[in-house]
């Protein structure tokens, strides 16, 4: 460009600058811009972040560190608009500040002019990024909350310039295409938002086409590997500025001024330019969506394999030398014996296709072997035996292809929706291979493993393998690795390098390697060597977690000891939490797709977790006088701090769960065809036994849905009084479902194929699976499920187990486990559960004049199969809810459970394990008059009485009957709109599910105070008229005079809406009307009178509705009692 030209180009942005800072709208989304992101910051920061991190490890993932490509979107989103109001009228605003002429006169080419008043407008554009760049980093100083420096530098360089510099060109070849302003505008901020709606709705792999703020292109922020963007991502933001620059020229060649420049040439260098755009956004598009694709055909030539037989890996011992980013070279010797009953003649190993194979070696010389798809196939030279071990030697070397990973999972990520793309919170790299950090991970087969990859994560298919594991990894000098159990300094090669021998003294199943150049700190806890290797910047993060390590070793002491004493002593020499970036994937492959962040001997912690979470807000050294009421003081209160913060991390971290797997799930490998719920069943009772915690993880629950899910469980973990662990809570929430409860009535345990739902099937196992387990360990006591497992693992450890394995282990524990496993993993029935009846009398003082209370509670059990249940109550004002012993209850049995208070209990509530009642129900009890104290025997515990087929005291009608309908009013208006019936709407038994009471349309809601044969539920409407109506249809076998009640639940009482309304009754039979008003307020909770009627035989319909007005209606049941002896006596 000469110089004339580009000193006309910078007066004319000037110029430009000037004039847009003249304009009211300019300063508008300007504000907007910088605030709403701003704002977003602050919430997460000082909101989210500071207060819930310590408490959660799934809370600490939002991390407003990280966080810069939303709020960059956010703000780029905003300016892009801001843009398209500044610049669609640029010809009009010339004209109407009469300066058209003027310019029009001017020598300086379309270009030059368009090209200047663009720098003019990306120039006005950039003072929000910078403004907003320059406040994140002080108020991220002062909040201690810094936004990663390197992602804010790409932030402002990479996001916004590339995107500004489309937008000015689309917006000035829309104005001067189209002529017609308003048209234009319309135009641009359609390409805005459709290219937004695109990125919501299209799979991931559709992203670089519609990509405008490169939020997506940016790599997520990491203090351990600091990028702007992969090669990809700038290539992608080169593209969209083309894109602009394109559309710019394409407009200076339709610009109406005339000047002495070629107007085809000018077109046909901005046509060439959007092509090349589209072109390279077409590649890139290409080239993501090919990965799901070579997974596909890697997976279908494994498939072709899957009947071969499999050999028994034993042994694995060698070398690994790790060139960080460039290159691994693996000098192995596998020690494998052919499977019972089988013979093997070729040995087939599914290693990594990224990696060459250099040689294969048995005892006697080369093997003959081919390698291609990753499948690895070696000729022995002569048969091998069922049972025969057999060594051979393979070498490999190369840089991992890492797209090749978990090739069995049921679903690729990429091949989700933006809008269902919260899955990326778990990261999305499966391995990483990097100058800075290497996280060699099972699921990419870097070390060769037996059989294809294609059945990996389905026990019934392709059990676990545990083998045993001493391999020697050399590494450069300043870094550390973590790997299966503690190393061991060995000889390195050369110079500068460093080698670490792990062999961890057990059986792994898989082996994972991460090495960097972390700081460590190590400990020797009861002769496990335990290591944390976090990035050196972080350690000042963990400062003030210091003042508990003795309660923390205490805690590890004692846990370990216990396990030890218990026949389940931790098996490996060592146990390493080591820091991870976000981007690496922690879930694997599978039906399950489950967690893989605690591998053997390890658990990987996200950076966005532990290590920078703001542990200084509850114990910095200024506030350790505020525990100093509580027992332990602060040491103490930093320990039930990380415990809570593990309890309540249910996306894959949990140490508890995760740590529980190596003292038996990753030392036996279920197989049989109940093997999916067997492998379930003692993952969870390992971690009950060893910790008293089940955790929870689910992939499939990072969705669209994931915010009012995490909404829905917060508020009750709230409301609970965050009692329990919020995983517990999540649980609840997730398995309360009632497509879950269908899927559980409907499919024995044993009969259950993951792969036609495997969503629903965690949600399932986890339901059915982990009351089974809770079943397990309160039948047997702790004493004898630890004997069990301890003899299970010391007779199968590093081999297979089913079911009868289970059963001889507690045989050998004097347990007799057949019945019960039959029952829960191959039927589908469950028991039923009904209070009959409750009594609450006042005993007579105990000998020291202590009042004593007794509570009797007679439960029938209706159904077939038997079942625990137990009692639980509040005994005092501000006691804690208390519960009795689990008490078994056979099928079509009663019992009566009695309980002894100082109090008068309240808030009696029966919790069965598993049962058709779907949940606890409460029970009625009346308390004790005053007067004299009862002289009685105190009756604690349980015991059989008489069972008799229920009797429900009248014609009752439920909510959940088929004589139960509701009424709406047809939607006028805009209202009409709003869809009705939609396929994503939970339902249960036809209603949508409500969470409360204020429901827009009849919903359903479980309540433990509702009416219920064995389910106590309620239909719930915030009624905006009297047109709401509920629908009660019974059938009288007797003409003549009945008293109709209505049950109202106990958990209404107070509800303004509720009991500020009055209700209208209407009862239709034998072709006459007649109608009752009822007051909810006046009326206690349980059964109440609502008139009576002089009836006919036959239909008779009960219809509920507000007298006036709005409120909340709520139909539960309603039942009709004989009001005379002689009807009474006519339906005998």
């Amino acid at each position: 460009m000469r110089g004339e030209t580009l000193d006309a180009v910078l007066a004319l942005a000037r110029a430009e600058a000037r004039l847009c800072r003249r304009l009211v709208r300019y300063w508008i989304f300007l504000a907007l811009s910088v605030l709403l992101p701003l704002a977003m910051y602050l919430y997460h920061g000082l909101g989210l972040h500071r207060n819930l991190s310590s408490w959660s490890a799934t809370a600490a993932m939002i991390n407003p560190r990280f966080f810069i490509g939303s709020y960059g979107s956010n703000l780029l989103l905003v300016m892009l608009l801001g843009v398209i109001f500044l610049a669609f009228d640029v010809r009009a605003r010339d004209r109407r500040d009469r300066i058209a002429e003027v310019l029009d006169a001017r020598p300086v080419g379309n270009v030059a002019l368009l090209a200047g008043r663009g720098l003019g407008l990306l120039g006005v554009s950039m003072v929000p990024v910078l403004l907003l760049a320059g406040m994140l980093l002080v108020v991220g100083w002062l909040i201690r909350e810094p936004i990663e420096p390197v992602s804010l530098f790409g932030f402002a360089l990479f996001m916004a310039v590339p995107a500004t510099v489309f937008m000015v060109g689309a917006t000035f070849l829309a104005a001067i295409a189209l002529r017609a302003r308003l048209l234009a505008a319309l135009v641009t901020i359609a390409l805005v938002v459709g290219s937004t709606m695109a990125l919501l709705a299209l799979p991931m792999y559709d992203q670089p086409l519609f990509d405008l703020t490169g939020g997506y292109a940016m790599s997520f922020p990491s203090d351990l590997m600091p990028e702007i963007a992969p090669a990809a991502g700038w290539f992608q933001r080169a593209a969209v500025a083309a894109a602009g620059i394109g559309a710019l020229l394409l407009g200076a060649a339709l610009h109406p001024r005339r000047d002495h420049g070629h107007r085809g040439r000018r077109a046909a260098a901005g046509l060439v330019l959007l092509a090349a755009a589209a072109g390279g956004l077409g590649m890139l598009r290409h080239e993501r969506a090919a990965v799901p694709a070579r997974i596909e055909r890697w997976r279908a030539e494994h498939a072709k394999l899957e009947e071969l037989p499999a050999a028994d890996l034993r042994r694995v011992s060698g070398k690994v030398v790790i060139a960080p980013g460039r290159r691994v070279e693996e000098a192995l010797e596998l020690t494998f014996a052919a499977p019972p009953g089988e013979m093997l003649e070729e040995v087939l190993l599914t290693a990594n296709p990224g990696l060459a194979v250099e040689r294969v070696e048995g005892e006697g010389g080369p093997l003959p072997y081919t390698f291609a798809s990753g499948l690895l196939r070696i000729r022995l030279g002569g048969p091998l035996a069922a049972g025969q071990e057999r060594t051979i030697r393979v070498e490999l070397a190369g840089r991992p292809d890492l797209d090749f990973a978990y090739l069995s999972a049921a679903a690729h990520p990429l091949e989700r929706t933006t809008w269902n793309g919260a899955v990326f919170l778990l990261g999305y790299e499966p391995a990483i291979f990097d100058r800075r950090f290497v996280a060699l991970m099972p699921g990419i087969a870097w070390l060769p493993m037996p059989g294809p990859f294609s059945d990996r994560g389905d026990p019934r298919r392709r059990p676990r393998d545990p083998f045993e594991l001493d391999l020697t990894v050399e590494v450069p000098e300043s870094w550390h690795v973590a790997g299966p159990g503690a190393p061991r300094e060995a000889a390195a090669a050369g110079p500068g390098r460093r080698a670490l021998r792990f062999a961890p003294g057990g059986p792994v199943p898989e082996v994972a390697l991460v090495a960097a150049p972390f700081e460590a700190l190590e400990a020797e806890i009861a002769g496990v060597r335990c290591r944390l290797l976090v990035a050196s910047r972080h350690r000042s993060r963990l400062e003030p977690l210091a003042a508990g390590l003795p309660e923390i070793r205490r805690f590890a002491e004692e846990r370990l000891r216990q396990a030890s004493e218990e026949g389940l002593p931790y098996p490996y020499d060592g146990f390493t939490l080591v820091e991870v970036p976000n981007r690496l994937r922690g879930f694997g492959g599978g039906w399950r797709m489950d967690t893989v962040l605690a591998p053997p001997g390890m658990l990987l912690l996200r950076e966005s977790g532990l290590p920078t979470a703001r542990w200084d807000v509850p114990f910095s050294e200024s506030r350790r006088s505020d525990y100093s009421e509580v027992e332990g003081g602060m040491p103490a209160a930093i320990l039930s701090r990380l415990q809570a913060f593990f309890d309540n991390d249910f996306s894959g971290g949990n140490l508890f769960t995760g740590g529980a797997r190596n003292f038996l799930p990753y030392l036996v490998s279920p197989r049989g065809e109940d093997a999916v719920a067997l492998d379930y069943t003692l993952e969870v009772l390992t971690s009950e036994l060893l910790f008293d915690r089940r955790g929870f993880f689910s992939v499939h629950l990072y969705d669209a849905g994931l915010n009012r899910l995490i909404g829905k469980t917060v508020q009750r973990w709230f409301m609970t009084g965050r009692s329990r662990p919020i995983g517990d809570v999540l649980v609840e929430v997730v398995t309360e479902r009632p497509e879950i409860w269908e899927t559980v009535l409907g499919v024995a345990l044993s009969r259950l194929d993951p792969w036609e739902d495997p969503a629903r099937t965690i949600d399932v196992l986890t339901l059915k699976g982990g009351a089974l387990s809770r079943s397990l360990r309160d039948e047997l006591g702790r004493e004898a499920l630890a004997a069990t497992l301890a003899a299970l693992r010391s007779a199968h450890e590093g081999g297979a187990v089913e079911r009868d394995d289970l059963i001889r282990a507690a045989r050998s524990a004097g347990r007799d486990l057949e019945p019960i496993l039959a029952t829960w993993l191959d039927e589908t029935e469950l028991p039923a559960f009904a209070a009959e009846e409750s009594r609450l009398v006042r005993l007579e003082d105990d000998a020291e004049g202590n009042p004593r209370y007794q509570l009797i509670v007679r439960l029938r059990n209706d159904g077939s199969a038997p079942g625990l249940v137990r009692l639980s109550y509040v005994a005092g004002e501000k006691a804690e809810r208390q519960a009795t012993d689990p008490v078994r209850v056979e099928g079509r049995s009663a019992v009566e459970i009695g309980v002894v208070t100082s109090e008068p209990p309240k808030e009696i509530r029966v919790e069965p394990y598993l049962s058709r009642n779907r949940g606890p129900f409460a029970v009625a009890v009346a308390r004790p008059e005053r007067g004299e104290a009862v002289r009685a025997e105190p009756f604690t515990g349980a015991r059989t009485v008489p069972w008799h087929p229920p009797a429900e005291g009248g014609i009752v009608v439920d909510d959940l009957d088929e004589g139960f309908g509701t009424v709406e009013p047809e939607r006028r208006g805009w209202l009409r709109l709003r869809p009705r019936g939609r396929d994503d709407v939970e339902r249960d038994a036809g209603l949508p599910v409500a969470d409360g009471f204020r429901a827009a349309v009849w919903s359903r809601r479980a309540d433990p105070a509702a009416w219920g044969r064995y389910r106590h539920t309620e239909a719930v409407v915030a009624a905006r008229s009297p047109e709401y109506k509920a629908r009660f249809t019974a059938r009288l076998p007797q003409a003549g005079r009945w008293t109709l009640q209505v049950h109202l639940p106990g958990s209404v009482k107070g509800f303004p809406l509720v009991e500020g309304r009055r209700w209208s009754f209407r009862v239709e039979a034998g072709g006459r009307r007649e109608e009752a008003p009822f007051d909810p307020a006046a009326a206690p909770a349980g059964w109440s009178d609502v008139g009576e009627f002089e009836l006919a035989a036959g239909e008779a319909v009960v219809e509920l509705s507000l007298a006036e007005g709005s409120g909340v209606l709520v139909a539960d049941a309603i039942r009709w009692v004989p009001a005379s002896a002689e009807t009474a006596a006519g339906t005998r």
